[in-house]
């Protein structure tokens, strides 16, 4: 049952994925931390995502603006370190919670969203490095580097540029992350039949969720994520809590 229940979150992870350009983290880590060790859902998530973040990446990567992405991009790795540093010492309750209570702000916030009308799309390199080094160490503490750059985004960008950014960022973000935790000897376990199953749920949720990109409602589709990622952040904050 833990595995199909894994299978099931790494598929609509990625279908997520896909459809909006962030997103697989903030769903996987949260259940895969119930299912099994925070640590060991945080690596696990960081190194699917990498795979599915090149992938992606080969379909936009002409209409990134990388002037404006790479300074960004550098920052964010910067703050991924440090994070990276302080996870390794953490207890995991602590971990639990501060995962649960980062779900739990980032759903109320994309729920409550609304469609912003008179976004700029002007690229602000030093406004973006700042939230960049940030999201980074969240990022590389937690896994998830999504909340807070992807608010600053969803407020400043349209749709489609919105969603390319984020690509090409948490593309190489998750990729050093990843490389971060390989070095300082972060464990994780995982049997290559595991792997290929995961990996195969991963092609399925990114063929869909780049299908249904062009069609989405993005007010429906953010509340529907928001709700999504409640339940596991209750379901961490409580358990950890009480």
């Amino acid at each position: 049952m833990t595995l199909y229940i894994a299978i099931l979150t790494v598929l609509c992870a990625y279908f997520v994925k896909s459809a909006t350009g962030f997103g697989p983290a903030l769903i996987m880590i949260p259940i895969f931390s119930i299912l099994f060790n925070p640590k060991q859902a945080i690596v696990l998530s960081t190194l699917f995502d990498s795979i599915a973040g090149l992938i992606l990446l080969a379909t936009v990567y002409r209409k990134v603006n990388w002037r404006f992405i790479i300074p960004v991009m550098l920052f964010l790795n910067l703050g991924i370190y440090l994070g990276a540093r302080l996870m390794i010492v953490i207890p995991s309750k602590i971990l639990f919670l501060i995962i649960g209570f980062v779900v739990l702000v980032f759903a109320v916030f994309i729920f409550f969203k609304k469609d912003v009308s008179d976004v700029t799309n002007q690229y602000k390199v030093g406004t973006g490095a700042l939230i960049a080094s940030v999201s980074g160490f969240w990022g590389g503490l937690t896994g998830m580097s999504g909340p807070l750059i992807v608010s600053y985004f969803k407020l400043s960008f349209h749709k489609e540029i919105f969603r390319d950014s984020l690509i090409a960022i948490f593309s190489f973000a998750a990729i050093w992350r990843l490389s971060v935790y390989f070095y300082l000897g972060i464990p994780w376990t995982l049997t290559p039949v595991q792997l290929l199953v995961f990996l195969s749920a991963m092609l399925i949720g990114l063929f869909f969720g780049a299908r249904f990109n062009s069609k989405v409602n993005e007010r429906i589709f953010n509340k529907v994520v928001a709700f999504i990622l409640l339940i596991p952040a209750f379901n961490l904050l409580i358990k950890n809590i009480l």
